[in-house]
């Protein structure tokens, strides 16, 4: 099966269920090499509206990066064309991808850290899904490669949690320069890590071995059975045991906190539908106001973002007290394929492609980041597109500044 084969099975899947799966950066790889439904082939976009006049300014975005960071401010003129993102500071790398010496970030959002995903083979019958992973440094001012397998940047951008290759007993704390870590012993071996969304715990998903192996192209044979609550500070943990996950969509298992830190949640199952679970492992309800896109509600709590079934609006915006949805529609040459994180109240960053006549996304495709204004009028580029078909793909990980 051909990355092309891939991508034309998930589009004719998709224009039949009119929903986009989150997380779609990084999953190319692993659909293309284990050939199983639960992991999704990305697609890939271009947005072709312009940018307005940059220029450099320094401190201009609060918080995250140091003051001298250089923050591209874009400063839309009263005859900016439409399209254009007018008085809008945001920190951009539109020619490159994945960034490489600016921080990518907007208002209240910044991807410090992204991981590259490449498929390496072991033996004859045995290959590995890996991931490299990069941190922005505010020191040298740039994205740099870590050693770590698996991290995961606190609220705030202050705190970095680190993971050893499978198997290690501990996890580690640092802050993006990496430069000391402080080891907490553990009686588990994890193989995920995230902060809570008040930064004060750390969630481990344990598995009985490494969910990033391949055997014999039949997909990870590995197992969750059961999930680390640490307190970083004192050192105190908790092993919850878990019945074992029979999904075999070995990363899909790894388990993440609700946007109130009150319950977890997994993707086990296609379309990227949710389970979830209480604090001691047990099914709990789906909280309200819930959503599969990854931005999930905005920062004043009063919009969602979610999918939308018109043909040439795949995304939209739910104004959570009355419903209503507002669709970002293709328009300029672009369409809004995930909404990956709120920037403020108004607006989103999100992956966007290339879009075809009245087809939709061009086949096979190219994607970049963007921030969108929430009806979808506003464009600016973040990075520049990522290839169509490639060998190793990137994906980016959002963390509130």
């Amino acid at each position: 099966m051909t990355v092309e084969d891939v991508l034309k099975e998930v589009l004719r899947e998709w224009s039949e269920e009119s929903k986009i799966p989150p997380d779609l950066a990084g999953r190319a790889i692993r659909r293309r090499s284990r050939r199983r439904r639960g992991t999704v082939m990305a697609l890939a976009g271009a947005v072709a509206a312009a940018v307005a006049a940059a220029v450099v300014v320094t401190g201009a975005l609060a918080g995250g990066g140091s003051p001298s960071d250089p923050v591209t401010v874009v400063a839309g003129q009263p005859s900016a064309s439409p399209g254009q993102v007018r008085d809008l500071a945001v920190s951009a790398d539109p020619d490159v991808e994945p960034p490489e010496g600016r921080l990518i970030a907007a208002q209240g959002v910044a991807m410090f850290a992204y991981d590259v995903t490449s498929l390496r083979k072991v033996t004859a019958g045995r290959t590995e899904v890996r991931s490299t992973w990069y941190l922005y440094d505010d020191a040298r001012g740039r994205y740099r490669k870590t050693a770590w397998t698996y991290l995961d940047v606190a609220p705030g951008g202050g705190q970095v949690a680190v993971l050893e290759k499978f198997g290690a007993r501990r996890v580690g704390v640092t802050d993006r320069s990496g430069s000391s870590v402080r080891w907490l012993d553990l009686d588990q071996r994890p193989s995920a890590v995230k902060w809570s969304p008040d930064g004060e715990r750390l969630l481990l998903t344990v598995y009985d071995s490494d969910p990033d192996a391949d055997d014999s192209g039949k997909g990870s044979t590995a197992r969750r059975t059961g999930f680390v609550l640490l307190d970083p500070e004192t050192g105190e943990s908790r092993f919850v045991p878990m019945s074992a996950d029979t999904s075999g969509h070995g990363r899909g298992a790894d388990l993440h906190w609700s946007a109130d830190g009150t319950v977890l949640w997994d993707i086990t199952g296609f379309e990227s539908e949710r389970t979830y679970f209480d604090l001691q492992g047990r099914s709990a309800a789906k909280p309200k106001h819930t959503t599969n896109q990854p931005a999930g509600r905005s920062p004043d709590g009063h919009r969602l973002a979610v999918n939308a079934s018109e043909d040439r609006a795949w995304t939209g915006v739910q104004d959570i007290p009355t419903g209503k949805v507002t669709p970002i529609r293709a328009a300029k040459g672009h369409m809004v394929i995930e909404l990956s994180a709120w920037a403020d109240n108004d607006h989103l960053v999100a992956w966007a492609c290339e879009i075809d006549g009245p087809t939709g996304c061009e086949e096979p495709s190219r994607s970049r980041l963007v921030l969108v204004s929430t009806d979808g009028t506003t464009v600016q580029p973040l990075t520049d597109y990522r290839e169509a078909e490639p060998t190793e793909t990137w994906t980016p990980h959002f963390t509130p500044r």
